[in-house]
Order: C-alpha cells, then sequence, then structure tokens
C-alpha cells in the first residue's frame, strides 16, 4: 500500500510569491471529470474570490521531488437561513439563531483531482476542519456548512456532519457540525 504525504498551501500565499498568470496556469492543470463545477471554480474563481476576500482557496499538493496539485478546499464565511431546518432544538440552540438565520463557516468547495488517492476527501475536510477551528478561536462561530450532492449525504454524516435542510433549489443538501459541542451550550 503506497503512503502519500501532502503539503497544504493557501493560494494567498503562492500569489503573493507568483506572478498572478503562472497561477493561473499551475490551476489550469487541475482536473475533475466526475464534478466539472469543482473544476471550474477553481481555474475561473478561486483566485477572483481570494483577492476580493470573499473566501479562502487551500490547495493540496503531494510532498517530495515531484509535487503535483491533487486537491483544494475552499472556506468562506456565510450565514445559513434556517427556515425548514431538520436538526433537533437542541442543536438548533447550539447553532445560534437569531432571526432566522444562523453563522457558519462554509466549505463551500471541495475538489479532488481525477485519480487522487484514497482517503485525500477526509483529509482535506480534517484540514479545512484545523483552519476553521484556529478561525474560532479568534472569532466566534459554531457552524461549519457544507452544502452538497444527494450522494454525498452518507461520506459527509461518516464524518460528523448532520442533515440540516435542502437548498432552495433543492439540488444540494446542506449539513452542519458545530465546533466545540463539549463546551458550554
Amino acid at each position: 500500500m503506497t503512503t502519500f504525504s501532502y503539503e497544504v498551501i493557501s493560494l494567498r500565499d503562492i500569489l503573493s510569491e507568483s506572478p498572478e498568470g503562472s497561477v493561473s496556469d499551475m490551476l489550469s492543470k487541475f482536473s475533475c471529470e466526475r464534478d466539472k463545477d469543482v473544476e471550474s471554480f477553481l481555474k475561473e474563481k478561486a483566485i477572483v474570490q481570494e483577492k476580493k476576500h470573499i473566501s479562502r482557496t487551500y490547495l493540496i499538493f503531494t510532498t517530495g521531488s515531484c509535487t503535483e496539485l491533487l486537491a483544494y478546499f475552499t472556506i468562506a464565511v456565510s450565514t445559513m437561513d434556517v427556515t425548514g431546518i431538520v436538526c433537533s432544538k437542541e442543536m438548533q440552540k447550539k447553532m445560534n439563531i437569531n432571526r432566522g438565520l444562523a453563522q457558519s463557516y462554509l466549505l463551500g468547495q471541495l475538489g479532488k483531482c481525477d485519480g487522487s488517492p484514497k482517503g485525500l476527501g477526509k483529509f482535506a475536510v480534517e484540514q479545512a476542519t484545523d483552519r476553521i477551528i484556529a478561525a474560532n478561536l479568534n472569532v466566534g462561530c459554531r457552524v461549519i456548512r457544507v452544502d452538497c450532492k444527494q450522494s454525498l449525504v452518507k461520506y459527509y454524516e461518516g464524518i460528523g456532519f448532520m442533515f440540516a435542510r435542502h437548498n432552495y433549489n433543492d439540488d444540494l443538501v446542506q449539513m452542519v457540525r458545530i465546533i466545540g459541542t463539549q463546551t458550554a451550550s
């Protein structure tokens, strides 16, 4: 069994050290046939959103002599309309709902390239969660949200997310995870 070692680098750091054109060229090589939206976000929107401070994108590379861009994730701050939410009352209390909205960290994009190693998605979610928890220590907000396709619900449930609701277009499922559930409610 092959063991992989990864390095996570923020797109912001790469842009501060390299010309934008060369960064765009590097991102253009990313391929994800199973989800073209994931591919097009990285190629067409990640740099723009980074520069506008809308989101932060992190790139996951293999380490060693031949580095390769294998995956990425994007984190943003968002709100979640809780109309129609199906979480328990206890969960809703932990979400700090105010006027029908809950603040949330949005794991907005999560993409793996074609042929990426098994377990890389879980690694990416763990890395995103680590960064969100670090932000939580400085600015608060307890909710991590991911909007995923129905086919990924079981996957996200398996790594600690809970079903909250379907989005308004009914094409994505909104799932949540609470940070620091072991602390005071």
